[in-house]
């Protein structure tokens, strides 16, 4: 858990341990990150950091925190004219910010990588009626498919060096459904 209080100082040294945690796990574990590994990577001290967080794992939280209401915020402010913009404006964020992605999928932390993705799947959801007809029960059945095909397009796409565009991934996409399609026809 973090107990972050609005004022800039506390903000700048949540985002310097933010930084200085991104920055340890480029060489190890999260599992083996310590507070002197912190320390060392920001120079907040043990006291400050135990007065912010309760552990390393706490301040991925925060920045997976972050990261969902930086993207929640520029979602609601998009005005998005086609479905092509829908599909590809998550995947050009999540590229834009690739670094907490490869860090989550590294250090097999699928539990925040779900929660990021599942508010912006809520809010396409309602912004879009993208399944509109649908029960209540269905409806999370669609939404859960939804955002599996996205979480798992993105976690290839890291592990395949994330060389692929985001128009290529929307390619992949439709090809994928037309498939999907024909053998759903034949069942």
């Amino acid at each position: 858990m973090y107990h972050l209080t609005r004022h800039l100082r506390v903000q700048n040294t949540a985002a310097n341990l933010g930084q200085g945690l991104l920055r340890c796990l480029e060489s190890k574990p999260l599992r083996d990150v310590t507070i002197s590994d912190l320390h060392s990577a920001t120079g907040v001290s043990r006291a400050t950091f135990y007065r912010l967080f309760d552990a390393p794992e706490d301040v991925l939280i925060y920045l997976c925190d972050r990261y969902k209401q930086e993207l929640m915020s520029d979602l609601a402010m998009q005005d998005f004219t086609t479905p092509k913009d829908l599909f590809l404006y998550p995947v050009r964020f999540a590229m834009k910010n690739h670094t907490l992605l490869e860090v989550l999928i590294r250090n097999h932390c699928g539990d925040l990588l779900d929660d990021v993705h599942d508010a912006a799947v809520s809010f396409f959801v309602k912004r879009f009626d993208l399944f509109q007809g649908f029960d209540p029960d269905e409806l999370q059945y669609a939404q859960a498919i939804f955002h599996s095909m996205m979480t798992e397009t993105l976690v290839l796409w890291v592990r395949r060096g994330r060389q692929e565009t985001p128009e290529q991934l929307l390619e992949y996409t439709r090809k994928y459904n037309a498939a999907l399609e024909r053998l759903l026809k034949t069942a």
